[in-house]
């Protein structure tokens, strides 16, 4: 039996839980719109629930403030469990007619189904960075700062990214669910007597240790704005160290202050120019340019206001390389 294609508006559909979320019960419905890294992203609120359903723990709209007169109810405000994200791609595909509506993957051909897991894939940190972005603005332009706090474990968006026929609203594809496994790092009985040797001699744990473990731990939370900045600090912050135990212990006051005012991005420029004693920053040249990546980041996000938008692989690049940097410039910190 034939299988005819049809040419469709092809958008991203996908629904993201909701904390905190309290709506006035006229809001129930409406949707805000916004361009966001070239594409039309819709948020939008569920409607208005039945009355039966405002104590029902799997509804996506619940009510536990209302007003009652006469013997009935009437809604002061809705808890908002879940929102609704549609976003225009701008891109054209020609699909099997009977997949629309449907979730069937086998209507579709191993090439098919490659080409469109490959073309979801490209939406999935869009797809964050903009109900991140939206939540920035919500929390600031209402004062409501504890909308959707971060919480470890909970995952923003459990439906996934689905692909929709934007003329009809129906879904026609979703890409596998992938399970990602952590593997734990584990404490060894080296580490275990290190700790031990740090907590009787009472050392002070290092601010940038500090950061970096606070960017790890962004991480996880997908919190990339705060795992670009805290990055950030960690390196600049080992980097004023060592430059001040290294370069400038014994330097005239001019030069100390000529060296305090040069910026982290020139600095790290001629990094393996210094005169370190040390061979391993010559072999660390593609983790020096990534940390030099990190407050491109920083800057874009400090000065533009930027909402960053970096895929899971880059952040693990990133975060690599700054914990190679930091081991480096201990080492060296010691070796000064």
């Amino acid at each position: 039996m034939s299988n005819p294609k049809v040419t469709v508006s092809v958008g991203i559909w996908t629904r993201f839980q909701t904390y905190d979320l309290q709506i006035a019960p006229s809001l129930t419905g409406m949707a805000h719109e916004f361009d966001h890294h070239g594409c039309r992203v819709k948020i939008q609120l569920p409607g208005k629930p039945r009355q039966s359903d405002w104590n029902n723990e799997s509804s996506r709209v619940r009510c536990f403030h209302y007003r009652q007169r006469n013997g009935r109810k009437y809604p002061v405000s809705y808890r908002v469990n879940s929102v609704d994200m549609t976003i225009d791609t701008g891109k054209i595909r020609n699909i099997p007619q009977n997949s629309i509506g449907t979730l069937d993957d086998r209507l579709f051909d191993s090439r098919q189904i490659k080409s469109l897991d490959s073309f979801a894939g490209r939406y999935e940190t869009i797809v964050d960075s903009a109900f991140e972005r939206w939540l920035n603005v919500l929390r600031w332009k209402t004062g409501i700062y504890t909308i959707c706090p971060y919480q470890e474990n909970i995952q923003k968006s459990y439906w996934g990214i689905n692909l929709i026929d934007l003329s009809t609203n129906k879904r026609f594809y979703r890409p596998p669910h992938r399970v990602t496994v952590t593997m734990l790092a584990t404490v060894s009985r080296k580490d275990w007597h290190l700790v031990q040797r740090s907590l009787e001699v009472n050392l002070d744990v290092p601010i940038w240790q500090l950061y970096l473990a606070e960017a790890f731990q962004r991480k996880e939370l997908e919190d990339v704005r705060g795992f670009i900045l805290s990055l950030a600090i960690a390196i600049e912050s080992i980097m004023k160290a060592l430059i001040k135990r290294h370069i400038v212990a014994s330097a005239p006051p001019k030069f100390k202050e000529t060296v305090g005012k040069i910026g982290i991005g020139r600095i790290l420029d001629g990094w393996v120019k210094i005169n370190f004693r040390n061979n391993r920053w010559k072999s660390l040249t593609e983790e020096i340019k990534l940390v030099k990546n990190v407050f491109t980041e920083r800057n874009s996000i400090m000065h533009r206001g930027s909402q960053p938008v970096i895929s899971k692989d880059k952040q693990n690049e990133f975060a690599r390389a700054v914990s190679i940097f930091i081991e480096t410039a201990e080492k060296q910190m010691r070796r000064s």
